[in-house]
Order: structure tokens, then C-alpha cells, then sequence
């Protein structure tokens, strides 16, 4: 997790291999979470957002909490 918005509910993913961040929205995230942290390890797939920009789904939380 690279930046969160909680009171907005999205934010942006870092990927691993260094191409562009990912947004990311809550909806996505599984497990129930409110909001994620910045720092925070996740997998996730990506997919085309509905503005045509990728976009993060699937979310999982691998580490912190």
C-alpha cells in the first residue's frame, strides 16, 4: 500500500516490478477491512477501472494486521 485515503475510501498501489501505481478502492479490498495502511502487503489482480485506467481487485492483506 503506497497511499490511503480513509475518509475517501481508496488509495494506490506500488506494484512489485515498478510500473505505474494502481488505484485501488475499498469495495476491492476482501477480508472486510476498512481501510488499509500505508506499508501495508497486499496481492491483488488488476483489471481495467471504469474510468480505463487499471485498476486493483481482489485485494488481500499478506502482512501487518
Amino acid at each position: 500500500m503506497k497511499l490511503w485515503n480513509a475518509d475517501r475510501g481508496f488509495g494506490f498501489l506500488a506494484c512489485d516490478d515498478g510500473s505505474n501505481d494502481v488505484f485501488c478502492h475499498i469495495r476491492q479490498v476482501e477480508g472486510g477491512y476498512e481501510a488499509l495502511d500505508r506499508g501495508d502487503g497486499v496481492e491483488f489482480e488488476v483489471a481495467p477501472g471504469r474510468d480505463g485506467r487499471l485498476a486493483a481487485t481482489k485485494v488481500r492483506l499478506i502482512d501487518g494486521r
